[in-house]
């Protein structure tokens, strides 16, 4: 009987205009856009739903927060504002099979 290996996909921010997702595939989403604040929606496989904002507060940060809970373990790294990371760090543990990212969502009631 083979034992299935468990993955894990990180997502964070990267520089001011990128987010980055890294696992058992890597994937990187532009955020090109001459906001102070830019704001994506990254949807995964398993049914989790994030969403991922840089420049809150006029801040150099990456913040990512659960919306919705997927069927992978979720754990996140807060970065800390004046610290060395400038990016929270998301780790799902769990079958990811896609990724997807966009500007906006819409949940039916």
């Amino acid at each position: 009987m083979q034992t299935e290996k468990i993955q894990q996909t990180t997502i964070r921010g990267y520089s001011d205009d990128m987010i980055v997702v890294q696992g058992p595939f890597s994937e990187e989403f532009g955020c090109y856009e001459s906001k102070d604040v830019v704001t994506r929606y990254v949807g995964c496989s398993d049914g989790t739903l994030l969403r991922v904002t840089y420049g809150e507060n006029k801040k150099g940060l990456w913040r990512i927060t659960l919306i919705r809970r997927g069927s992978c373990e979720f754990s996140k790294q807060e970065a800390e504002e004046g610290g060395k990371e400038y990016s929270d760090v998301v780790t799902l543990t769990g079958q990811i099979s896609w990724v997807v990212c966009g500007k906006d969502y819409r949940v039916r009631a």
